[in-house]
Formats: C-alpha cells, sequence, structure tokens
C-alpha cells in the first residue's frame, strides 16, 4: 500500500459508530492523494449489522493527533447525514491532512441536503476549515 495514490472504502455503519479507526489506512499510505469513503447506515440495528463495518484495528485518539499525511490533498465523504461520527472523522482528516485541497461532502439524498439541520451542520462545519481548503458539498 506505500505507493497507492488513491482509496475507497466501502463500510456499512450502524447508528453512532465511529469512522475514525479507517484514518489508519491513511497512514498505511504515505503518498495518497485522495481517499474517498462511502458509507451506508443499517436501519434497523441489529447486533449483526453493528459489526460488519467494524474496523479490526482501532487508532488511540493521540496517536493520530501526532500523524500529519503530507500527500493526502482530495478527500470525499459519500453517503453523508451530518452525524456526529461524520464530524468527528471530517475534523480528524483537517488535522490529519495538512496539504487538504478539497474537501467533498455528500448528503445520502436530496432530502437530507435541504434539510435545515444539516444546512446549519455544513454552516458551522465551513467555519472551521482552513482558507486553503475548498468544500464541495453535493
Amino acid at each position: 500500500m506505500i505507493n497507492l495514490k488513491h482509496l475507497e472504502l466501502k463500510v456499512r455503519l450502524s447508528g453512532s459508530q465511529s469512522l475514525l479507526p479507517y484514518t489508519t489506512y491513511i497512514k498505511a499510505c504515505p503518498f495518497l492523494s485522495t481517499f474517498r469513503i462511502k458509507y451506508f447506515l443499517q436501519w434497523p440495528f441489529t447486533l449483526h449489522q453493528s459489526l460488519i463495518g467494524l474496523h479490526p484495528y482501532p487508532t488511540r485518539r493521540s496517536e493520530a493527533n501526532r500523524y500529519a499525511h503530507q500527500h493526502l490533498e482530495v478527500v470525499e465523504l459519500i453517503g453523508f447525514h451530518g452525524r456526529a461520527n461524520e464530524l468527528n472523522l471530517a475534523t480528524r482528516l483537517l488535522q490529519i491532512a495538512v496539504n487538504l485541497k478539497r474537501m467533498v461532502l455528500q448528503f445520502h439524498s436530496e432530502k437530507q441536503k435541504e434539510d435545515c439541520s444539516s444546512r446549519k451542520f455544513v454552516a458551522r462545519f465551513r467555519k472551521t476549515l482552513p482558507p486553503a481548503v475548498e468544500l464541495v458539498v453535493c
């Protein structure tokens, strides 16, 4: 994975399951320039479904905060709902990707994108972005 430039993950999530462990893949790919994660929420939640998307290698918060990725320029979060676990992932990616140029938040539906709480979320998140990062919401 050392020379990998583009990585796309497809993940099934249940409830507020953390997306942060998936950042370990970024660390494993030092020349990664594009990271895309497509995630799907499972309804209704069952124990079996909640285990499907679990990442086998949990990461400690302090370890991830010390890491800086020099080549990651584009991050795409596909299937976005605006939940706390997604905000945590987006915030962590901003910390890790020191040369990030574009972050894409693609909502799972047009209805979700137009929802009042989603618009407020995007407005709040936009304020946390460094000036050099373009936020694309679709």
